[in-house]
């Protein structure tokens, strides 16, 4: 007898505190064996709400092998070690379906005897159908309806093994003769049933994970105890949602990083620009660090359901981030600094952002605490919401003068494009060109500011459109205005494009651009016509010992180059390490003090960091496109 339970609105009524009461209610009876498990996520999916699985047997080997490979499985993952722990805390209960144990009786048939006394072989396979089983005979009709006609023995008649004595089966001379007299029962054990998968003769496996683990890791458990426990003859294999889930667990990370792309995509066409969406899409860690924080309170597991809430985090913690954004564009273009206009947004929408906030949070608490068939996913959803947007809401709005980065301001880069543009290359009359977005704005005037101090001429000042096909026109303008030197804010596709014409046109003059041109994508493009143009871009630091060391480090555990943010990540740890100890304490307003303060040594070189947050110390250099390379000038 197998039985399944509903959750209800308390604990000791949920599914798994039901199943563990029936189990201990019922497993001493004698009559029947009783499982309570859990229902599954999605009726039909599974048998139970837990995990499924089978162990195969692909190679020779019997019944009884296959039990003592599954019991040996089931054994190994629920043990523990000498200190009483679970070896793999992940697996809650496991159970193997599969038993030799049931008693059966084998009719041996003596053929050899059948054929001397002339009795058909298919005779007697039809008379202890008839009598055994349920002997299909015909059909017929009454009232309208269909009817089958079976054949099949009184109860009295099939009972005992000794009722062979009592069925008959006709000779071809037309005497009739006992079964028993041509055959004889054996009383074995053997499986009641044989199941397989994928062919192979299988042992089913049912389990549950442990409370405080989701089922993604239990499967991962279970798949550690197989490397372990099966050998070559022997493999696991998953069905229901535990095969659904190992399917689909690879796209959740793409469905995830396709929302990022998807909201950082619109936003770039929103602000025409590349730069500001990254300052929205800030607020999306914060967003799952609630979630998961909120979600592990609650002792609730990383389910689809889960991540289907992270999904939604994503446009309502970018949300929050759009408002203030918004009005810091606003007030910088207005004339204030960047972060002077940040503070300014952020209390300018604190009251809006915390009120559409909370009317969001308080619409998904009926969610978080629902009851009945069915709570579990509304549970998952919305806990993980409600505290995402939580997080999302109060720390990304309330600690924004708290960051700091270890990234270069782009001031750093304008202002050493300007001063090479005069000091090293000598230009008197400079043409200022930029894509019309903040980063290639930001760019062009900081580099300005570096021209006029110096007493460099600006002939020309002109945006383009990206993408454009033909620049010709401002080109033109270039000839006419007598400009040494092309000052480029934007990024390689459009710098490319102009390095291009400006050649066909027979422009030869030096030309800059930002550190968004320094990529090799724009030497492929430009091809020969990119030689001699100069790009800033960080000081290579590849060649500081400690560098080398955080490098080495890396590949030596985990067997791989580090990323292209690595160096960054590496000096912020660094920096805020150092500055707990020169603070001697945990308190924030001492670590911010010791940030900007002290100097540290780290992977970026000896950085401290300014009022804003800035990194003061890493360096900018200029580059220089030679024989298809961008080469550092000392």
């Amino acid at each position: 007898m197998i039985s399944a339970f509903f959750p209800g609105s308390m604990p000791e009524s949920s599914a798994s505190a039901i199943s563990t009461k029936v189990l201990g209610v019922t497993m001493m009876q004698p009559e029947a064996v009783t499982i309570g498990f859990t229902p599954p996520p999605i009726s039909g999916m599974s048998t139970t709400g837990g995990f499924e699985g089978f162990i195969q047997m692909r190679g020779a080997g019997t019944s009884q092998d296959l039990e003592a490979t599954a019991n040996a499985f089931v054994a190994e993952a629920t043990s523990r070690d000498e200190n009483g722990q679970p070896k793999y805390p992940a697996i809650g209960t496991l159970r193997s379906l599969f038993s030799t144990g049931a008693p059966q009786l084998y009719a041996n048939l003596d053929r050899e005897r059948c054929k001397d006394m002339g009795i058909s072989i298919s005779d007697v396979f039809t008379a202890m159908n008839a009598t055994f089983g349920a002997l299909y005979v015909n059909d017929f009709n009454y009232l309208g309806r269909t009817f089958q006609v079976r054949m099949q023995a009184e109860a009295d008649y099939r009972l005992l093994p000794e009722s062979l004595h009592d069925i008959f089966v006709r000779t071809n001379k037309g005497g009739m003769v006992p079964l028993d007299a041509i055959m004889t029962l054996e009383r074995r054990t053997a499986p009641q049933t044989m199941e397989r998968y994928n062919v192979f003769p299988a042992a089913h496996l049912m389990g549950e994970p442990a409370p405080g683990y989701s089922s993604g890791q239990a499967l991962e458990a279970m798949e550690k105890v197989a490397e372990k426990m099966l050998s070559s003859d022997y493999g696991l294999g998953w069905v229901g949602s535990a095969l659904q889930e190992k399917l689909a667990s690879a796209d959740t990370t793409v469905i995830f990083v396709l929302a990022l792309v998807m909201v950082f995509l619109i936003l770039a066409a929103q602000y025409e620009s590349w730069s500001l969406p990254l300052a929205v899409l800030t607020a999306v860690p914060f967003g799952v660090f609630g979630a998961l924080v909120a979600t592990w309170l609650r002792d609730l597991s990383n389910d689809v359901y889960f991540q289907v809430a992270l999904v939604t985090l994503v446009g309502l913690a970018a949300k929050n981030a759009i408002l203030i954004v918004e009005f810091a564009v606003e007030a910088w273009r207005g004339g204030r600094s960047l972060d002077v206009a940040a503070m300014h947004a952020a209390r300018l929408r604190f009251r809006p952002i915390v009120m559409t906030s909370l009317a969001f949070i308080l619409g998904c608490v009926p969610l978080a605490i629902s009851s009945g068939a069915g709570a579990n996913s509304r549970h998952a959803i919305g806990t993980a919401v409600v505290g995402g947007m939580l997080a999302a809401t109060c720390i990304a709005t309330l600690f924004v003068p708290y960051f700091f980065r270890t990234i270069a301001s782009d001031d750093v880069s304008g202002h050493l494009a300007g001063s090479f543009a005069k000091d090293k290359l000598g230009l008197k009359k400079v043409a200022l060109l930029h894509d019309k977005g903040d980063y290639g704005r930001g760019f062009v005037n900081y580099a300005r500011e570096m021209l006029e101090k110096g007493g460099v001429q600006i002939v020309l000042e002109e945006g383009i459109t990206p993408g454009a096909v033909d620049y010709g026109a401002v080109i033109q303008k270039i000839r006419k205005a007598g400009a040494d030197g092309i000052i480029f804010g934007g990024y390689h596709p459009e710098a490319s494009k102009l390095v291009q014409q400006l050649a066909k046109k027979k422009i030869d003059i030096p030309f800059i651009g930002p550190d968004g041109v320094k990529d090799e994508q724009f030497i492929k493009v430009a091809g020969k016509n990119a030689e001699g143009v100069y790009a800033p871009g960080p000081t290579d630091v590849s060649k500081l010992p400690m560098n080398i060391q955080a490098h080495e480090n890396h590949k030596k555990k985990y067997g791989t180059e580090p990323g292209a943010f690595y160096d960054n990540a590496y000096s912020a740890t660094v920096a805020l390490l150092e500055a707990i100890k020169a603070a001697g304490s945990t308190d924030s307003q001492k670590i911010m003090e010791a940030l900007r303060t002290h100097m540290v040594d780290t992977p970026l070189g000896k950085i401290k960091f300014d009022a804003k947050g800035d990194a003061e110390g890493i360096g900018f250099s200029i580059y220089e496109v030679k024989d298809g390379k961008f080469v550092e000038l000392k």
